[in-house]
C-alpha cells in the first residue's frame, strides 16, 4: 500500500504465495493480524493505492486505488453514536469546538440559577443570611471580667464568660518554641541506627578493610603509567591488517575494481588501495593482440587497531577452469586461543596459450589464494 498513485511512501507491504486457477487467483491481505496487520492505521491515511509485484519482476503499473463501497463511504460521517466509549481528539458541534484536544470544555459557559439548586439549607433559602445574633461578639451584649473571655458552651448553646481558652505561659512557650521551626533534634536522633538507605557495604560498620589481590592489581595497574592504548592519536603504536578482493578484466588494458571486506570491529578503516595488474597476450607467432589478453589484480583495505597485536595468516590455494574465473578455498582454522577475523584474499593470476603461441582465453588457467587472519 502506498499514499500516492506514483512514487510516495510505502504504508504497508506483504509477500504471499498464491495458486492460479485458469489464470485467476484470490488472496487475503493482512491475514497475519499479530505480525503484519492491515488495519485502520493504514487506511486512515487515505487515499491509498495497491501495487502488485511478481517475485523477481518490476512492480506492475498503474497502481490500483483502494476505494470505499457506498455504505463504507456513508460510514465516514456518523449520524449517531450508541454503546461503548468515544475516543476523539476533539469534539465540535456545527463546526464550533466544545471540547479541545486536552479534554477541556471550550464551549459556551454554563449558567446555573439559584432557583435551580436543590438541597439549600433552610437558613439560606430566602436568600438572606439574617442570623446576625450569633455572627459577631459585638452583638452578644456580654461583658466579662478582667482575665475572662467569651466562651461558647456547646451544652446549653450560648455564650458565657470563662478562662477555658486562656493559655498558661508554659503552653504559650510550647507553641512558639523555636519560632515554630523544627530543630535538628526534632528530625534526627543522632543515632546511626535511625539512618535509612545505608549502603550495604557500610551497614555492618565498614569492617571490610582488607583489599583482595585483584582489587590491589586493579588499583596499581600499569603502575600509574600510560600504556600504548592510552596514547591513540598521539603517536601510540598499533597493528595493521588487510582485507583483499580480486578482479578480472575483459582485455589486458582494463583495470577492474572490487570491494574488499569491511574492517572487523573495532578496527579503524584506513582506506582502499591496490589494483595491481598482470596480463599476457600473443597471437600467431609473437604478435601481441589486446583482444586476446587477460588482466587481473586485487584491491586491499588497510585496517588499524591502536593496541599491538600478533597477527597470523593461514592460506589455501585455488585454480580456475579458465582465466576469468575467481574460485574459492578454505584456509586452515586459527590455532586455539587465537581470534578469527575472517577469510579474505582471492588474488588472481592467469596465463593462456593454444597451439604454438596463440593465446586463447578458454585455454587459460586462473590461480590465487585465500587467507584467514588470526590475532591474539
Amino acid at each position: 500500500m502506498t499514499n500516492a498513485d506514483a512514487g510516495g511512501d510505502i504504508l504497508w507491504e506483504e509477500a504471499i504465495t498464491v495458486t492460479l486457477n485458469s489464470g485467476f487467483y484470490s488472496a487475503v491481505l493482512g491475514a497475519d493480524e499479530d505480525g503484519n496487520p492491515l488495519d485502520a492505521e493504514v487506511f486512515g491515511q487515505a487515499p491509498v493505492w495497491l501495487e502488485l509485484q511478481v517475485d523477481g519482476e518490476e512492480a506492475m503499473t498503474p497502481r490500483s486505488p483502494v476505494n470505499a463501497v457506498p455504505y463504507a463511504t456513508l460510514a465516514t460521517i456518523a449520524e449517531e453514536l450508541s454503546g461503548g466509549p468515544v475516543d476523539a481528539s476533539e469534539i465540535a458541534v456545527g463546526g464550533t469546538p466544545i471540547v479541545n484536544e486536552a479534554g477541556e470544555w471550550v464551549g459556551p459557559p454554563s449558567t446555573i440559577s439559584w432557583t435551580e439548586i436543590e438541597g439549600i439549607p433552610p437558613g439560606f433559602a430566602d436568600g438572606i443570611d439574617d442570623d446576625i445574633d450569633t455572627d459577631t461578639l459585638a452583638t452578644l451584649g456580654l461583658s466579662c471580667l478582667d482575665g475572662d473571655i467569651p466562651v461558647w458552651d456547646g451544652v446549653v448553646g450560648s455564650w458565657g464568660c470563662g478562662v477555658d481558652a486562656v493559655l498558661t505561659p508554659e503552653e504559650v512557650d510550647d507553641i512558639v518554641a523555636d519560632n515554630g521551626f523544627a530543630m535538628a533534634d526534632d528530625l534526627f536522633s543522632g543515632s546511626f541506627l535511625d539512618l535509612s538507605d545505608v549502603p550495604a557495604g557500610l551497614s555492618d560498620g565498614d569492617d571490610n578493610t582488607q583489599l583482595s589481590e585483584d582489587e590491589v592489581d586493579e588499583m596499581v595497574a600499569d603502575n600509574g603509567y600510560l600504556t600504548s592504548a592510552d596514547l591513540v592519536g598521539v603517536g601510540g603504536s598499533g597493528t595493521v591488517i588487510y582485507t583483499r578482493c580480486a578482479w578480472t578484466g575483459a582485455i589486458m588494458p582494463d583495470i577492474g575494481t572490487c570491494t574488499p571486506p569491511s574492517c572487523p570491529e573495532p578496527w579503524d578503516d584506513l582506506g582502499i588501495t591496490g589494483n595491481v595488474k598482470t596480463g599476457l597476450a600473443a597471437h600467431a607467432s609473437t604478435d601481441y593482440s589486446p583482444p586476446y589478453s587477460e588482466s587481473s589484480g586485487y584491491q586491499e583495505r588497510a585496517c588499524y587497531l591502536a593496541n599491538p597485536k600478533t597477527v597470523l595468516t593461514t592460506r589455501c590455494a585455488w585454480t580456475g577452469a579458465i582465466a576469468p574465473d575467481i574460485e574459492t578455498c578454505t584456509p586452515p582454522e586459527c590455532p586455539d586461543a587465537w581470534t578469527d577475523l575472517g577469510v579474505t584474499g582471492n588474488i588472481k593470476s592467469a596465463v593462456g596459450m593454444y597451439g604454438s603461441t596463440d593465446y586463447s582465453p578458454p585455454y587459460s588457467e586462473a590461480s590465487g589464494y585465500q587467507e584467514r587472519t588470526c590475532v591474539r
